[in-house]
């Protein structure tokens, strides 16, 4: 074979590797849970991608006195994301885009995480959880 013949077999397998590293976050475990062991206090970094209203992971939890940090990236239009019960909330981050929040899990229980648009907050239910175990 020559040069020209191996670079299509190249690119199509480097283009099926991008598009498989891309997809990691939707076939993901729907859960982040904190290292088995991991003593509260540390901090806990998490990336939660929007896909269609849809959060994954749907579920993080964390230790009561972890300082935790959440990246939210939005993929397909314009989205806010409100933790209810820890009164944290990111701003309107554009399609694309992405911001963090960091707080202190100081309060043990479920906490549903939503998306609102604008000012108000759309009503689809929540669309993730934080769970903080004492």
């Amino acid at each position: 074979m020559n040069g020209k013949a191996l670079m299509v077999p190249i690119t199509v397998a480097l283009l099926l590797v991008a598009l498989w590293g891309l997809n990691l976050g939707q076939n993901a475990s729907s859960v982040l849970y904190s290292p088995v062991g991991s003593q509260s206090g540390q901090v806990r970094e998490f990336t939660v991608r929007e896909y269609s209203y849809q959060l994954q992971p749907l579920t993080i939890r964390v230790n009561r006195g972890d300082v935790v940090s959440i990246m939210f990236i939005t993929t397909t239009a314009p989205h806010g994301y409100i933790i209810e019960g820890y009164n944290v909330q990111t701003g309107i981050i554009p399609a694309g885009g992405h911001e963090t929040i960091t707080f202190t899990a100081d309060k043990t229980g479920a906490f549903n995480i939503h998306d609102y648009t604008g000012k108000a907050r759309v009503d689809i239910g929540p669309l993730g959880e934080l769970i903080v175990t004492g």
